[in-house]
């Protein structure tokens, strides 16, 4: 459960993330890219992730930084599940 203040920090911090994501994908094709283009991008997602992670840790207490964890955690597992539900090609 987040303050009034930490819940306006914490939308700032994902709509900034979003943001940027939203840029960087601009006009590109993840299909379309070749195989550096799509693991420059990847690098470049896990870095503005890694910074939203970063500046959120910042904002929470001891107890709420156990809860974000635990839900990044599940978070990873759900999208291994699906990774491996997908048809492969």
């Amino acid at each position: 459960t987040f303050t009034e203040g930490q819940q306006e920090k914490v939308m700032e911090v994902y709509m900034k993330a979003g943001e940027n994501m939203t840029e960087m994908r601009q006009g590109k094709s993840f299909r379309d890219m070749s195989d550096e283009e799509r693991q420059e991008m990847r690098s470049k997602m896990e870095a503005i992730n890694a910074e939203r992670d970063t500046q959120l840790k910042g904002l929470f207490s001891e107890e709420q930084l156990k809860q974000y964890e635990e839900y990044l955690k599940e978070m990873e597992q759900r999208r291994q599940e699906r990774m491996q539900q997908r048809p492969q090609n």
